[in-house]
C-alpha cells in the first residue's frame, strides 16, 4: 500500500508489537530509498521476538518468531519451577518465520515459560494459562 503524498498520526498513535514503520518525509531519491530499507532490515535481526498469543490462555497457545536463519531450532515450554512439559527439538524451519500452535487445556492454572534456541541464541517469553 502507497500513500499519496502524506500521511497524518494522530496524538496516541501507537504501533502493534512487533510492527515495523517506516516513513518518507520530503522528495527521495531511489538510492537513498534504498540504502534506507536495507539499513532497516539489517537492524531487524537486533528485535526478534518471540510472540505468544493469546495470552492468558485457556485451550490453544500461539508462538511466532522470526528467526535469524533456516537453520534447526528447538521450542520448549515449561513450568516456573522449569520441569520441561513440552520439547521439540531439530525443528526445521522452511523459512526463517515459524508460527506454532500447542493446546494447553491440560495444563494447570498458572504462569509458564516458552523458549526457542537456534545455533548459541535463545529467545525467552512468560504467559499465563487461565481455564
Amino acid at each position: 500500500m502507497h500513500a499519496a503524498h502524506e500521511i497524518i498520526l494522530n496524538p496516541g498513535f501507537e504501533a502493534q508489537s512487533n510492527a515495523v514503520f517506516a516513513a518518507r518525509i520530503g522528495e527521495c531519491d531511489e538510492s537513498a530509498l534504498k540504502e534506507a530499507q536495507e539499513l532497516l532490515e539489517n537492524s531487524m535481526v537486533d528485535f526478534q521476538k518471540l510472540t505468544i498469543f493469546p495470552n492468558p490462555a485457556t485451550d490453544l497457545l500461539t508462538l511466532e518468531m522470526k528467526l535469524k536463519s533456516s537453520e534447526p531450532y528447538t521450542l520448549m515450554i515449561r513450568d516456573m519451577t522449569g520441569r520441561t512439559l513440552l520439547m521439540r527439538d531439530h525443528l526445521s524451519a522452511e523459512s526463517s518465520f515459524i508460527q506454532a500452535l500447542f493446546s494447553v487445556s491440560t495444563f494447570a492454572d498458572g504462569m509458564y515459560v516458552a523458549e526457542v534456541q537456534q545455533g548459541g541464541a535463545q529467545w525467552i517469553e512468560k504467559f499465563m494459562v487461565q481455564h
